[in-house]
Formats: structure tokens, C-alpha cells, sequence
């Protein structure tokens, strides 16, 4: 099945080695359906087989017209969680989401009739073959070549009619867009692996001769499009890095050479080494890509589609680091959720908690779908580490002379009572306990004191010994408390003991440099 994915279980991985700065973890499984249903449960309506994702928090609107590329981007969010998990009741969403696209979105199932951007259709077409495959139901593929047939008809207008000379965007036919050429291919390759001996694959290879000698730089950077009058206009997308790496990919499988390897190599490092980190990003995340138009513009879910041909082509080709890069991305994303469990599309930041649009919610979740959940390997925890508090500047320690108190309040460098084990309690969900080396006893969160941190009792952890270890960005990790739902602060208001007692979500009390400490 397409896009199958890895079922099984995920924690952070850590190595004796290297400090925690270097390592990223996969979120588990668990997680990877609880996203999903966070998203849903907040934004999803369906009614009489119709599905759709309300506009935003706001007014829970139906999707209008401008949505209708969304809508169908949002469907193959669907078609990840389904190709994901097997799940019966995400196989019924693509139909809800289908008929969504026609009914509400789309105004009817002719469209072309009113949609003036090819890009959008073909992006739709993609959701369709998907949904073909997933469901085994052909009314998808019949839908996808004629909606494709008409699309191809209007973008090649006045130019070479079989693409070789690229694809207008839209009807006015005066800009060629990466946005429209990438997925093109895409969705011809797939057309042509769907419905043989048909023409689709020559489509395919047209198209591509424009758009990887043209659009796509050697550097793996995409242009965004060429003017009529032959001006190459830069800018990158995240999207359009990923549809890049998507269609060389495709041409790749297609049999077309392992030349369109180097341009999905190109592609996908550039975006890691020369994309991420920018526009206020930390290392080694994506930006937000935020626009004049905010959550209701189109760049906030640009990063989904990224990530969904990213995480297949490192997962053909077995680029593990690149997994581990887009890996991180999902969990930097997951631990800035909100309260409702969603993430908005700067996700090294914190959420609002009021006004959000799904479709800006959406790029984080399809992150989420598509990477692998491995499993760690042998002897991955139960080794020494220290955590340093760059709140308090110092590391922590069991203070032996206050009640085996967790604090950062004095240690500047590592000796015995600032080396904690990590020691995993329930790897399907990510709970660890953390193990005083000094003292011999699980560090508990005492809510009999203030929810303060102690390694003076517990010789085997319980409830008040578990917590949920993430990894933040920046190389920064955070503790959350199981037993009261708060994430483990260094109180600078208080001698900088260390207590799970007030904050939702991780901030500088809250994250923490670890190493390990042999």
C-alpha cells in the first residue's frame, strides 16, 4: 500500500557517546493517532457522508472555494493517517472528505468549471489515486483522469500542448509555477501506475524536462515559477522543495533514471541545511512561513506537504539522518501543542489558545502521520546523563543537605549528585522515570510539598516517579509531570528547586541541556 508505514514503538534515543544535544526522538505511535484525533476533534464536521474541516476555531465555517486546494491537501492528511494505521474509520473519512471537496469546496464536481488555478486541481487529482488505492473503489481514478485530462488541457494552452514546455498556473496563462509543474508529474506518474498504457507517463516525462532544467536550481532550491516573458522568479516554499523531491522521486520509480535521485537529494538537503534555521527558526526546524493573510493564507500548511515526500523518499532510500531531521520537526511540533492538542505552524513556539485556522493546524499533523515511528536500539536508556538548567546556570543536583531536593542552585560541573539514569516505564507512551545515582531512589514529584522533586524514597517508580521526556528544539529536553499534568520548572523564585506545579506548557524554567555523564 502507498506511503505504508513503520508500526512501532518510539521513544527519544539517547547515546553514550554524544550529549542529548545531538539526538532527536520519533513520537510514538500513541501519539501519531492522538494528534490526528486532536485535529479532528477540534476542527472535523461530518453530515450525510459529507466531511470536512471547519475553516476556524471561530465560527466552525464550512470550507469556501479558496479552500478547495486546502480540502484536498487535507485529504491526503487523511490518506496518511489511513495508510498509517489501517483504521476503518479514517478509510471513511477519504470518502466523507471526497464528497466535501465536490459539495462544498468545490460547488461540483466539474472543477475546472470555476476553478481558475490548475495547481489546485492536480493537487486534487493526487488525493484522488490515493484515495483509489486506499479504498479499491475506481469512481476515485475516474474522477482523477478526467479532472486531470481538463486541467492539462487548459495549463498547456498556447504553449507545447504535451508540457514540454512547462504548465501555466492558472487561466490568464502568463506565470509557470513550480506549484502546479511539481505535482503535475506527480499526479501523471501516479495516473500512469493506476491506469496503464495510457499517456500519463509521457506527461510526466515532458513536464519534467522544463521543470528540473528550468525551476529547480543545481544548488536543490526551487524557483517559484517563470514569468511569460521568461524571468525566473526565486523565493523558496518548503512545498515546492517537497514536491520536488516528490516528483524526482516518482520519475525514479517510473524507471526514468537515477539522475532524478540527485535532484531529490539536492532538494531535500538544501531545505535542511540552508531553509531550516531561517526566519526566526531555530536550527534545524522549519520556519513558519506565515504570509500577509496569516492562518487563513495558503504558506501556513506548506510544511505537510513536505513532509509527506520528504519522509517517503528518506524512507525508499534510507537516509536515517534525514529521517531524524524530519523526526525532530514532528516532535518540536507536537511538544508546542496547545491545550486542545494542535499545533499552529510556528512550531517551536507556543500556540494561541484562541483563533486558529485547521488548515495552518494541519501542516504539523501531517508531519506527525508521515515520519517513521522507529524503535530504539538495545541499551538505549539506563545510562548516566546530568541535566543543566539555563534558566538557573547551573546543573542539577540531589542536594543531599535538603532532603535529597532536586535544585540547580550551585553545581557548575558534573560529580555524583548531578547524575541521574534515565529508566524507561512505559515506552509505547514515552513515560520514563528519572533515577538519583547518588542516592539510589527514583526521583518523585512530593505533592505533600509544593510538587517539588525528590530522590529520597521511591525504590521502584510509581505514579508520582513518572514523567513524559521530550525533546523541545534548540537541543533543549523538558520533563512533564504524569501525576500532575505539569511540566517539571526550576523555581528561581525558590532557591531554584525543581517542581512539576504550575506550568502547561515548557519554557525557559522548563528545558533543560542534557549530556550524558559516564
Amino acid at each position: 500500500m502507498y506511503l505504508s508505514r513503520i508500526m512501532t514503538i518510539i521513544m527519544l534515543t539517547l547515546s553514550l557517546a554524544l550529549s542529548l544535544q545531538t539526538r532527536s526522538h520519533a513520537i510514538d505511535a500513541a501519539t501519531q493517532d492522538l494528534a490526528f484525533d486532536s485535529l479532528n476533534n477540534k476542527f472535523y464536521h461530518a453530515s450525510n457522508g459529507t466531511g470536512w474541516y471547519a475553516f476556524d476555531t471561530n465560527s466552525g465555517a464550512e470550507p469556501d472555494r479558496y479552500s478547495f486546494w486546502k480540502m484536498a491537501e487535507q485529504m491526503e492528511m487523511v490518506e496518511d493517517a489511513y495508510e498509517r494505521t489501517n483504521n476503518n474509520t479514517y478509510k471513511g473519512m477519504i470518502h466523507e472528505m471526497f464528497n466535501g471537496l465536490n459539495s462544498l469546496s468545490g460547488g461540483g464536481p466539474d472543477w475546472g468549471s470555476w476553478n481558475t488555478f490548475y495547481d489546485d486541481i492536480m493537487w486534487a487529482v493526487i488525493a484522488c489515486v490515493r484515495a483509489y488505492w486506499d479504498t479499491g473503489d475506481r469512481n476515485y481514478l475516474t474522477t482523477a483522469e478526467w479532472q486531470f485530462n481538463k486541467a492539462w488541457t487548459g495549463a498547456t494552452t498556447g504553449i507545447a500542448s504535451n508540457g514540454s514546455q512547462g504548465l501555466w498556473q492558472t487561466k490568464t496563462h502568463d506565470w509557470k509555477d513550480s506549484a502546479v509543474c511539481g505535482p503535475a508529474i506527480i499526479a501523471a506518474v501516479y495516473l500512469s501506475w493506476a491506469d496503464p498504457n495510457t499517456g500519463y507517463k509521457a506527461d510526466a516525462e515532458n513536464v519534467s524536462h522544463y521543470y528540473f532544467n528550468t525551476l529547480v536550481y543545481s544548488s536543490g532550491e526551487v524557483a517559484q515559477g517563470q514569468k511569460s516573458n521568461g524571468t525566473i522568479v526565486p523565493g523558496p516554499l518548503s512545498y515546492n522543495e517537497g514536491t520536488c523531491i516528490g516528483a524526482a522521486l516518482a520519475m525514479f520509480n517510473a524507471g526514468e533514471g537515477s539522475n532524478y535521485l540527485n535532484y531529490a537529494y539536492n532538494a531535500a538537503y538544501w531545505t535542511r541545511n540552508s531553509y531550516a534555521g531561517t526566519n526566526g527558526a531555530p536550527a534545524g526546524i522549519l520556519p513558519g512561513e506565515y504570509d500577509s493573510k496569516g492562518g487563513a493564507g495558503d504558506n501556513p500548511g506548506f510544511k505537510g506537504i513536505f513532509g509527506r515526500w520528504a519522509s517517503l523518499w528518506a524512507r525508499q532510500l534510507g537516509y536515517t539522518d534525514y529521517m531524524s531531521f524530519l523526526q525532530n520537526n514532528a516532535n518540536v511540533a507536537w511538544a508546542h501543542r496547545n491545550g486542545n492538542g494542535v499545533t499552529w505552524s510556528i512550531w517551536y513556539q507556543n500556540d494561541p489558545n484562541s483563533y486558529m485556522t485547521s488548515w495552518e493546524c494541519s501542516s504539523a499533523v501531517a508531519m506527525e502521520q508521515d515520519v517513521d515511528a522507529d524503535a530504539p536500539p538495545s541499551g538505549w536508556m539506563n545510562i548516566p546523563i546530568a541535566l543543566w538548567s539555563g534558566a538557573a546556570s547551573h546543573y542539577v543536583s540531589t542536594n543531599l543537605n535538603w532532603g535529597d531536593n532536586l535544585q540547580a542552585g550551585f553545581a557548575n560541573t558534573i560529580g555524583s549528585w548531578e547524575k541521574f539514569e534515565l529508566v524507561p516505564v512505559d515506552p509505547h507512551h514515552g513515560f520514563v522515570a528519572l533515577k538519583s545515582m547518588q542516592t539510589g531512589y527514583y526521583v518523585s514529584v512530593d505533592l505533600n510539598d509544593s510538587n517539588r522533586l525528590k530522590a529520597a524514597w521511591a525504590t521502584s517508580p510509581s505514579t508520582w516517579e513518572k514523567f513524559e521526556f521530550s525533546f523541545v528544539g534548540s537541543g533543549k529536553v523538558a520533563l512533564k509531570s504524569c501525576v500532575t499534568g505539569y511540566w517539571v520548572s526550576c523555581d528561581l523564585n525558590s532557591s531554584d528547586v525543581l517542581r512539576a506545579a504550575w506550568a502547561k506548557t515548557p519554557s525557559t524554567w522548563e528545558t533543560f541541556n542534557g549530556f550524558s555523564a559516564p
